[in-house]
């Protein structure tokens, strides 16, 4: 099957599933050499706990420039826990957990408390930056 024919197939049998998504959905499917097609590709969505894969870069960009520090020791008390997602906001008392290890709970189990910590040391402005730099310009952290 040529390469022309086989995005025209796939784009065939996405395409019904999008229309028939029960709110607004969108696909963009792209490989190296360039090949793909968009289906509501150009619809702005909330981006939800995909944002956290940025904070993480980030946050190691800043940790390879030796900005942060991942082993530091970071207390987790009751006044910053959120709730939602996550393990943290179950917990009972402070916990102390090393900033590499709250990384971990924020991709590993979308924890919202460590996120929030993970955006704090990643930083709001940076993280944009960073996104702009990828050519993400409509991929935006805000702030809560």
């Amino acid at each position: 099957m040529g390469t022309q024919l086989f995005w025209q197939n796939l784009q065939a049998r996405l395409h019904p599933l999008v229309d028939a998504f029960p709110g607004v959905a969108g696909v963009s499917v792209r490989d190296v050499t360039g090949g793909g097609f968009s289906l509501n590709g150009a619809a702005i969505f909330p981006t939800a706990s995909t944002i956290k894969i940025h904070v993480l870069m980030q946050l190691l960009v800043r940790a390879e420039k030796g900005e942060v520090d991942l082993d530091e020791r970071v207390l987790v008390d009751l006044s910053n826990v959120v709730e939602g997602s996550g393990v943290l906001w179950h917990l009972t008392g402070p916990v102390e957990l090393s900033l590499r290890d709250i990384a971990a709970l924020m991709i590993i189990v979308s924890d919202n408390t460590a996120t929030n910590i993970c955006i704090e040391r990643a930083g709001i402005d940076a993280t944009n930056a960073l996104l702009c730099s990828l050519g993400l310009k409509k991929t935006i952290l805000r702030p809560d």
